[in-house]
């Protein structure tokens, strides 16, 4: 999970079914990247909570070179936020070809188009399933061959060109 701990990133849901998922393959970890945000100690607590405090991995701020590194070396990128403007998060993680699991809801279907397995990020079951299938191989091979189509679709030109368009049509100045 790359983003700031706060509650519209939806990380106590993704713990409650991360837990589920260590009780069953107590080789993984959830590596959590970012800053703490408002009500970041809900997160914390739940850690502590649900006893996966030695599963879980929180990193604090990272540079963005760091951020990189960091998601080049993921298994799978988990993102179960409640709302996004955008979901830039996704975008990097399927531009690097990670094979992702994020909401159902807000932009980010959109953003991921059938590059990553979408989940309801508020059914705890939901998260929890979604996760048991990024770590099915043929699984994790689609959705690789998926990313780079899906990446193309999102450039600093084409959002340019998409920009200087909407100008053209309601005759803004430029």
């Amino acid at each position: 999970f790359i983003g700031t701990l706060e509650p519209r990133k939806n990380i106590v849901n993704l713990l409650i079914a991360f837990e589920k998922i260590v009780k069953n393959d107590s080789c993984i970890d959830l590596v959590i990247v970012g800053k703490k945000g408002w009500f970041y100690n809900d997160t914390l607590t739940k850690v502590q909570e649900l006893n996966i405090a030695n599963r879980v991995i929180f990193t604090g701020f990272v540079t963005t070179e760091e951020k990189f590194i960091i998601l080049s070396g993921a298994y799978a990128f988990i993102y179960p936020s409640i709302y996004e403007g955008f979901g830039l998060p996704v975008l990097e993680s399927i531009t690097y070809k990670i094979p992702t699991v994020t909401s159902n809801i807000s932009s980010l279907p959109e953003v991921v188009g059938q590059a990553a397995i979408l989940m309801n990020p508020n059914n705890i079951d939901s998260i929890y399933n979604a996760l048991k299938e990024v770590y099915n191989e043929n699984t994790r091979l689609i959705l690789v061959e998926r990313c780079s189509k899906q990446a193309k679709k999102f450039s600093w030109e084409i959002t340019a060109k998409m920009t200087e368009n909407v100008y053209d049509k309601y005759q803004v100045v430029k």
